[in-house]
């Protein structure tokens, strides 16, 4: 017998995954900003290839698309790295904010920054077990295993969002330079 979260779709699980993530935190000023940036950037490929992934077997119910790895492998694996990035895996996009907001949290109220760090790591496993239920597993639905992989055009488009994922990931102080002045600002005034 299955249970409530086996009858998921993606549709609905991709804004709850993130906004649980982003409720962890708030907006905290310019490192909140920050958060919602990266998230938002996450969220949007997210949804993107949801969208691919509806017109190309007619559904997003996480029970009808298991298996959609060994048709749509490049397709699973944006999802993945997108989802990868919206909860704040090192290397993507989300992870400096969620490391510089988890920081502060701990800091400055430690049984906020302990409590944001559960509601992180439940996030994780919610986000991840969607993962795992849309495209990992047997191949069952024939619209599925006849379903193609990303045309070259929504393979580009991807490639732009996973781009800017990992270049921020790697490389955050391309943003985090441009909003130091705001956040010392910020911290000046009290905030």
């Amino acid at each position: 017998m299955r249970g409530a979260k086996d009858d998921v779709d993606v549709r609905m699980e991709i804004p709850g995954a993130v906004v649980r993530q982003r409720m962890n935190f708030g907006d905290a000023g310019s490192f909140g900003k920050l958060s919602g940036e990266y998230f938002t950037l996450a969220a949007g490929g997210l949804f993107l290839l949801t969208g691919i992934l509806h017109r190309r077997t007619g559904s997003t119910d996480t029970r009808s698309l298991g298996g959609a790895v060994s048709t749509m492998p490049r397709l699973a694996g944006f999802f993945l790295l997108f989802t990868l990035s919206s909860i704040g895996v090192p290397g993507t996009a989300g992870f400096p904010a969620e490391l510089l907001l988890l920081t502060s949290a701990l800091t400055s109220h430690t049984g906020a920054g302990l409590a944001a760090l559960f509601g992180m790591v439940i996030g994780a496993a919610y986000a991840l077990g969607m993962v795992r239920r849309a495209f990992f597993g047997p191949l069952t639905n024939p619209a599925v295993a006849q379903a193609s992989d990303l045309l070259r055009g929504e393979f580009v488009l991807a490639a732009v969002f996973a781009f800017v994922i990992l270049a921020v990931g790697f490389f955050p102080s391309l943003l985090l330079d441009v909003i130091a002045p705001a956040a010392r600002a910020w911290v000046m005034r009290g905030g």
